[in-house]
């Protein structure tokens, strides 16, 4: 009973402390394997915490968006944000090969399935900033998934539910001197229409997502070989049908209602294929590993849409019979989307890296990477909006007749339409890449001391531009004390890749220069034992100054930049987690950010918020189970965060200047509940594990915003800002078999 205790008092105090509602995302079951291997590169996952994961989304993002300066409002995405950061500036690597997403997503809807099979992972590094220079070149974190577990046995897992279902094998790992196979394999097939539906929009939904992954090993003595391959078809196809959304104070209730005619086609095909050779060869101090990989995507976005819209007044009398119906009707309209985008994207890279664990500096890494991107991209679409009988933006008319009492006019200079884009593109681009790093160890008479250090050359053919990244870590590990302390310097210069470069006006500004992050940062970890349990305490605080920012906004999951380099940023906060066996046999739990991210467009004297300035998070992921039946078994997440800057988005080929971000949106505030019943049955013993859930998503209800809808009435000359709400309650069950 004193866990149930112990939570109430903990959730309560980050309550009070905080005196506001705070962010997160999903959960599942973590293990931190040691204060050190916190300290030395963020925090490592073992693949069974994996297992009972609960959430809309699942995998292993779902877990991700729980750890420290992470955050995300979106439950159908992969993406999420690191301390003020974009998603675009994370790092995702499956056994060392760096892996993408797609590029003309802009709903987590659209995006389909992550690239990562929770059920193939072996474990998984995590580090929210300040990692070492053996990692890539992105401003915010990085995401190390390993698969290819060494198992002793061959493995078969099969898991089902509402929204799809999933099939892995793993053949035995075998201990021998002769070269041999190992076979990792897994497919899936997700189906989001349960999720769709549960959202504002009526639709006839026809998502499909699909892929399938493979790992081939080949040990032997001295030397692996390894291939990985990966396909996927991810399609959303969609013929609205309405919408209605209730927004507002009670003091001035309103809804909308829109009635759609047309369809809407988005799709994506990816192919990726990676493949590694390393060698040690014998009485040699050192590894030689060469790698290399291809990627491939094909993205589709045809979308043919009418959608007229009524903005009404409810009633807000309260002793009123007819209170929260249609009072007045404020305005009616229309809007029409065409899209016509195609996307086709192919990178390839070949990298060089050895190794030795017995040099005069310690531990050396250096290695040296070849890159190639050729993206063709043809991006035509329009809106035209029509607000109370006016074309918006209105221009000057001029009278063409007069039939009786009835005035017919045209646009003296044609008729404008609100957005229009029209562009093809072709880029092509290589890049060199070079790095080293260095590990050390000193014991020393009070502690142990560890250092590491590298740096990381870039040079890109496509502007010229040449970047030095120095990175530093120190670890410090008194002798008989449970704390460790840890601080992190480093440059991270991060190359603009193709959305980056792409105006909103789709023109390519070819000359955008690399954005650099410096980083520095403090940690402590504290071991300590409660009711006889183990636990860690972390706390963090950092600071990263931007430099050549490229200023950008958000809508969803779609991230538009304006392609220059105007503007430097900050962004700074406080970290902290504790966790640990809260019930005897499980982990869990609490984490807590603070921070401000902030812009200065140059210029400027002021500083602004910049779009992923949600201010706090704050996540709790909680499992128990019955004293006396640890198979009936429960895992609760509970995510709450601060609200977004945003402001209306309207004609032109700029994005909206950071000072116009003069709104933010509610807080966001979500729980998933998940209901685990572990069978034991004489039919199960020929299972190695057989459990069955009841998963219970958005438990509170919340009516969580993910963007906005800017409807404008042109007879009045307002702008209403209409919530984009995220999915209700909602149920899934679950089954999964371990062979």
């Amino acid at each position: 009973m004193k866990h149930y205790l112990f939570l109430f008092f903990a959730v309560s105090f980050s309550f009070a402390a905080q005196a506001q509602v705070l962010d997160t995302t999903l959960l599942n079951e973590v293990t931190v394997e040691g204060v050190r291997a916190q300290a030395q590169e963020g925090i490592s996952i073992k693949s069974k915490d994996l297992e009972f994961s609960t959430g809309a989304e699942g995998g292993v993002e779902t877990l991700v968006k729980t750890l420290l300066g992470v955050s995300s409002r979106n439950e159908m995405s992969a993406q999420y944000a690191v301390r003020g950061g974009n998603f675009d500036e994370n790092l995702v690597y499956i056994n060392g090969f760096e892996v993408f997403r797609p590029f003309l997503a802009r709903s987590g809807q659209q995006e389909g399935m992550s690239i990562i099979n929770p059920q193939m992972v072996s474990n998984i590094r995590f580090s929210a900033g300040g990692f070492s220079a053996a990692y890539g070149d992105k401003l915010s974190s990085v995401l190390n998934v390993a698969y290819n577990p060494f198992n002793e046995r061959e493995r078969a897992t099969f898991e089902a539910s509402l929204t799809g279902g999933s099939v892995a094998y793993s053949s035995p790992t075998r201990f021998r001197s002769e070269p041999y196979w190992k076979v990792d394999v897994g497919v899936r097939y997700r189906n989001n229409t349960l999720l769709l539906g549960a959202m504002d929009q009526s639709a006839d939904f026809r998502p499909v997502n699909t892929d399938a992954q493979f790992m081939l090993t080949r040990l032997g003595t001295g030397h692996y070989f390894q291939v990985f391959g990966h396909v996927a078809h991810n399609s959303l196809n969609q013929e609205p049908q309405n919408r209605q959304t209730s927004f507002g104070s009670l003091q001035e209730a309103l809804m909308l209602n829109v009635y759609f005619d047309g369809r809407e086609r988005f799709g994506y095909d990816t192919q990726f294929l990676a493949a590694r050779w390393s060698l040690t060869p014998k009485y040699s101090a050192w590894s030689h590993s060469v790698r290399a990989s291809g990627f491939h995507s094909t993205e589709h976005e045809i979308t043919d849409i009418i959608g007229y819209y009524r903005l009404n007044e409810l009633n807000n009398d309260l002793g009123s019979d007819s209170f929260g119906e249609i009072a007045l009707v404020r305005g009616v309209g229309a809007y029409q989307d065409y899209r016509r985008n195609f996307l086709d994207a192919y990178v390839g890279n070949v990298q060089y890296e050895t190794y030795s664990g017995r040099t005069a500096y310690g531990q050396l890494t250096v290695g040296a990477q070849v890159q190639y991107e050729n993206i063709y991209d043809r991006y035509k679409e329009w809106q035209r909006i029509d607000s109370a009988g006016f074309s918006v933006p209105h221009s000057a008319s001029e009278v063409d007749s007069v039939v009786g009492t009835t005035l017919y006019a045209t646009p003296a200079q044609g008729l404008e339409l609100f957005t229009h884009v029209s562009a093809t593109q072709w880029l092509e681009n290589v890049r060199g890449k070079a790095c080293f790093n260095v590990e050390r160890s000193f014991a020393l008479d009070r502690g142990s001391l560890e250092l590491e250090y590298g740096a990381r050359l870039q040079w890109a053919q496509l502007n010229g531009e040449v970047r030095l990244s120095p990175r530093a870590q120190l670890r410090w590990k008194p002798e008989h004390s449970a704390r460790s302390y840890a601080f992190n310097a480093g440059v991270y210069d991060q190359y603009p890749f193709y959305r980056e470069l792409r105006r909103k006006d789709g023109t390519l500004d070819e000359t955008v220069k690399s954005q650099q992050a410096l980083h520095m940062i403090a940690r402590t970890d504290k071991a300590f034992r409660l009711w006889d349990r183990p636990f860690v305490w972390s706390v963090e605080g950092y600071y990263k100054h931007l430099r050549r920012t490229n200023l950008y906004g958000v809508e969803n999951v779609r991230i538009r930049y304006a392609a220059n380099n105007d503007a430097v940023g900050r962004v700074y906060g406080i970290d902290s987690r504790i966790n640990g066996e809260f019930v005897e046999g499980t982990d869990s739990w609490f984490t807590v950010s603070l921070f401000r991210a902030q812009e200065q467009p140059l210029g400027d004297s002021l500083w602004y918020a910049r779009p992923t300035d949600t201010r706090f998070n704050f996540a709790v992921y909680f499992q128990d189970h019955l004293p006396n039946d640890p198979s009936t078994r429960m895992s609760l997440t509970l995510m709450m965060g601060g609200s977004f800057p945003f402001g209306p988005d309207g004609p032109g080929d700029g994005i909206l200047p950071p000072s116009e971000r003069l709104f933010r949106s509610p807080p966001y505030r979500r729980a998933d509940l998940s209901l685990i019943k572990v069978i034991h049955a004489d039919w199960t013993k020929r299972f190695e594990e057989v459990w069955v859930s009841l998963d219970i998503f958005n438990l509170l209800q919340a009516r969580n915003t993910i963007s906005y809808l800017w409807i404008k009435d042109a007879s009045t000359a307002r702008q209403y800002a209409v919530p984009n709400y995220m999915t209700t309650r909602l149920m899934n069950v679950k089954v999964h078999v371990d062979f």
